[in-house]
């Protein structure tokens, strides 16, 4: 079975802790802010030095800040949020200096929001904007995965691994847009896109998805 799938509405960020010795570090509070929006979650670390937040604004940029008592903090920026996936994070932290100068490293992180190969992708709001298309529909974009083309009529259905098209299961924040009755060929519930591409801030799609949280 094939798909589109945007199943879910948010993204997570787990990781681990440690000291400078590897050892873990518990009651650490990691700060995540997504900047273009301003929002900030919080998390602290458990015994094991493991934190774990929920419900992240897809896509970024983020910057990470490891606000710890014992050990020197640590400032992390340009993390990139991915659809429906968990980002793991892990850091390890200095000893704490007092009366220094403090200088300041900030490394750029890989956008892994843009994945072309395989039998899934993912496109971040920037490369919807900038990416051209037909008729302003998302299918134009999920075109760029190569299991993903064109079944050749008038309709422009969308075929994904050779299947037939309604084996497609396309949704837009968890909610189901697809032709339950069969009577549009291009897979969506009414004759156009039912959902701008003005709306939509990140796109993925899954071939032969076997996750219950697709369904089918």
């Amino acid at each position: 079975m094939s798909g589109i799938a945007i199943a879910d509405t948010s993204s997570a960020m787990r990781g681990q802790i440690v000291g400078p010795q590897g050892e873990v570090v518990a009651n650490t509070r990691v700060i995540i802010q997504h900047v273009p929006s301003g929002t900030i979650s919080t998390a602290t670390t458990n015994s094991a030095g493991v934190f774990t937040a929920t419900g992240l604004r897809v896509g970024g940029p983020y910057i990470v800040i490891i606000d710890s008592d014992v050990y020197e903090g640590k400032t992390l920026e340009d993390i990139f949020l991915q659809l429906g996936d968990a980002y793991r994070l892990n850091a390890q932290l200095d000893e704490r200096r007092d009366n220094i100068e403090r200088i300041t490293v900030t490394g750029r992180t890989i956008n892994t929001t843009s994945l072309q190969a395989g039998s899934s992708s993912t496109w971040g709001e920037n490369e919807i904007r900038n990416m051209p298309t037909f008729d302003r529909d998302l299918k134009d974009v999920v075109r760029q995965n190569p299991l993903a083309t064109d079944l050749g009529d008038d309709s422009r259905s969308l075929t994904v691994g050779g299947n037939n098209p309604r084996y497609n299961s396309i949704t837009v924040d968890g909610i189901g847009q697809n032709d339950d009755f069969g009577l549009n060929s291009g897979g969506y519930p009414t004759n156009r896109s039912p959902v701008s591409i003005d709306a939509i801030e990140q796109v993925s799609i899954q071939s032969v998805p076997f996750n219950a949280r697709y369904s089918g």
